[in-house]
This record gives structure tokens, C-alpha cells and sequence, in this order.
């Protein structure tokens, strides 16, 4: 299972590292990758809750693996560590709000989804 685990990680940080490339191709702020990477994968894991995966093995490399990798709360303290050092305060107050309110009615999203389309 460990092995699935690091592959799905694997999936989900190279998947990471192209939605902020994607994002920096557009020239938008360096956090808001790391932003719609936590919502998107909140939605996804409320989702993968409800969704009713027989197989730990599969659902593990899933939530653990991929979410894992994709998600990042490292990320997004580094970022408001970066907008309080560059002295964008409010930025930093909307940027951290806005990813724990918004990543958290998207998993509950997520669940309702699971809940209906199952």
C-alpha cells in the first residue's frame, strides 16, 4: 500500500506543479495557485468521502497519494508568510480566510455531490 501511496503523491505534486506553472503563464499572484489547489482538492476529498471505495489500497492512493501531494497546507502558510513580509496585510487576512472557509464549504460541496450522485 505504501507504494500506492507514493505514486499517487507523485501524480498529485507533479498535477500541483502544473496548475502553478499554468497560473504563472498568466502572470497571477503567487498564492492563488496554492489557493485553487486547496479548494479544488477539498471538493474532491468531501466527494472521495461519500464515494464508497471498496478497496483501501485504491483509496488510499486516491486521498492519501494524490490529494496528498496536490493539496498543500505547507504551501499556504509559506505564502501568507510572503504577504506579511511584503507588508500586503489585508491580502494575507483575505488570502487566509478565503482558503479555510472556501476549501471547507468545498468539501462539504463535495460530500452533497457524493451523497446525490451515488
Amino acid at each position: 500500500m505504501i507504494l500506492w501511496i507514493a505514486l499517487g503523491g507523485g501524480i498529485g505534486a507533479i498535477l500541483r506543479y502544473v496548475t502553478v506553472l499554468a497560473f504563472e503563464k498568466y502572470q497571477s499572484p503567487f498564492y492563488i495557485a496554492t489557493f485553487i489547489v486547496n479548494v479544488i482538492g477539498s471538493l474532491i476529498m468531501g466527494f472521495m468521502i461519500i464515494y464508497n471505495i471498496q478497496s483501501q489500497i485504491v483509496f488510499a492512493f486516491i486521498t492519501l497519494g494524490i490529494l496528498g501531494g496536490y493539496t498543500t497546507f505547507s504551501t499556504f502558510a509559506f505564502d501568507f508568510v510572503r504577504l506579511t513580509q511584503q507588508k500586503k496585510y489585508m491580502t494575507a487576512i483575505i488570502y487566509t480566510g478565503s482558503t479555510l472557509i472556501l476549501s471547507l464549504i468545498s468539501f462539504f460541496i463535495g460530500l452533497y455531490l457524493g451523497e446525490r450522485i451515488i
